[in-house]
């Protein structure tokens, strides 16, 4: 297995962890520093509407966090959990007197065994004789309205993203994401900052399966949402994904925010960028002290190079 693939899921099972194996929150952002790139790079394309918008981020050093729902990805923060298994712990952890009110071995019966919620909410509708045919059918709407559904809503509302890649120079990025070549790229020094700043920033594992989060949302691990963040489909693997991550209040619901960002480390223009874009970025990047670099196409294989113009 490659490498990077390995210090990169051994991040996430420090994070969260399978089974009963302790979360080691710090080991596991120690180990994403240490194998942090030395930069990270975001596409721009060139079009009337964002170009200017672009060019002010450049001037600010400003990015933009966006709900992840507004993605070209259907399966953004898509999940998969045990519904009533994280409701069954839910509970036990709001309210903690139930654990003295059931006795251990049915407790733990109820939760061994398949539909733990509702067994639990049974078995004290029982206690209280109010047990019947009407209280099960409201228990069961109940469930079906806790669905995993409102808590992709909460977290496209609550959890704001900007996408990178550890490259510059991949084909199918330019075409996707800089307007087929039109466009540009901002190169960001990421390896001098400090941990504090790194922390927001994460790798992205491609995997086949969908994320499971029935033990963090269980467990009620405070920032369990970053865990579906991070996974995404293998079919995006040529990306080489980073992704800067940070949380707004769910009231407003906001479709994104503008943040203070890493240094720009250079700008790269694409092998069709048309002159008045390429002036402008040069005007803008002239009055930063970026440098600014040409790609253009190799003569012997399929790959780009680039040179510098400023």
């Amino acid at each position: 297995m490659d490498s990077t693939v390995d210090w990169k899921i051994e991040f996430c099972e420090l994070l969260f962890p399978a089974n009963e194996k302790p979360r080691n929150e710090d080991q596991a952002y120690e180990l994403k520093y240490i194998n942090r790139p030395k930069s990270i790079f975001k596409f721009r394309g060139v079009n009337q509407e964002f170009f200017p918008k672009y060019i002010e981020e450049i001037k600010d050093e400003m990015i933009w966090v966006a709900r992840p729902d507004r993605f070209n990805d259907p399966y953004e923060i898509y999940f998969k959990a045990d519904v009533q298994k994280t409701f069954f712990e839910f509970y036990l952890r709001k309210y903690p007197r139930i654990k003295s009110e059931i006795p251990l071995e049915v407790l733990e019966s109820i939760r061994a065994g398949e539909r733990p919620s509702e067994r639990l909410f049974q078995y004290f509708l029982a206690k209280s004789g109010n047990l019947s045919k009407g209280s099960l059918e409201v228990l069961e709407e109940k469930f079906k309205n806790e669905n995993l559904d409102q808590n992709r809503k909460f977290m496209n509302d609550t959890v704001k993203v900007c996408c990178f890649s550890e490259r510059n120079d991949s084909i199918p990025m330019w075409a996707h994401y800089a307007d087929e070549h039109k466009g540009f790229c901002i190169e960001y020094d990421i390896y001098d900052q400090a941990k504090e700043l790194i922390r927001f920033l994460f790798p992205i594992i491609y995997t086949d399966e969908i994320t499971d989060v029935t033990k963090e949302l269980s467990d009620g691990v405070i920032g369990w949402g970053i865990k579906p963040t991070i996974f995404k489909s293998k079919d995006w693997s040529y990306e080489k994904e980073w992704r800067f991550i940070r949380s707004t209040p769910p009231d407003p619901p906001y479709v994104g925010v503008h943040l203070k960002f890493f240094p720009i480390k250079g700008i790269y223009l694409g092998t069709d960028i048309k002159d008045e874009h390429k002036s402008k970025l040069i005007e803008i990047a002239a009055t930063k002290n970026i440098p600014v670099y040409k790609m253009t196409m190799s003569d012997t294989k399929f790959s780009f190079q680039h040179f510098s113009i400023s």
